[in-house]
């Protein structure tokens, strides 16, 4: 049994391990998002934002346009940056994550063949008990 308590023991480490994985990959994942979302954003309104300028010559005349392009450009060059290395992080904390998984898929099914092989000899144990009890060798 001291097997199984140490391996139980193992395994709920590997849980909690698994799970801090868990939740800093869905940190980066939602930062991601926010970003991807950023950015789709940023494109709309520069859709809506070119359509209103080539309309406005009022706009165009000071350079209102010309500024605006620049800092849409700044900003959007910041975001893609951003979100580059997020995925970068992202990577690294996938490759971090599956093998805290695989390891507590290991450690899972260690337990149950461990499980299984003490139900196995403790019912062995029960059968030859009973032939001895009942004095049938």
């Amino acid at each position: 049994m001291k097997k199984l308590d140490q391996l139980l023991q193992v395994e709920s480490l590997l849980e909690v391990r698994y799970q801090k994985q868990q939740q800093s990959f869905q940190r980066l994942v939602a930062h991601e998002t926010r970003l991807r979302t950023d950015i789709e954003r940023l494109k709309e309104n520069a859709i809506e934002m070119r359509a209103s300028l080539s309309e406005d010559a009022k706009m165009r005349s000071v350079g209102a346009d010309i500024a605006w392009q620049a800092w849409l450009g700044r900003k959007k060059a910041a975001l893609n940056g951003e979100l580059a290395q997020v995925l970068a992080i992202k990577e690294h904390h996938l490759k971090q994550v599956r093998t805290a998984y695989g390891k507590l898929i290991v450690a899972r099914e260690l337990a149950g063949n461990l499980r299984g092989d003490i139900k196995k000899r403790k019912a062995r144990d029960e059968l030859s008990r009973a032939i001895d009890l009942f004095g049938m060798k």
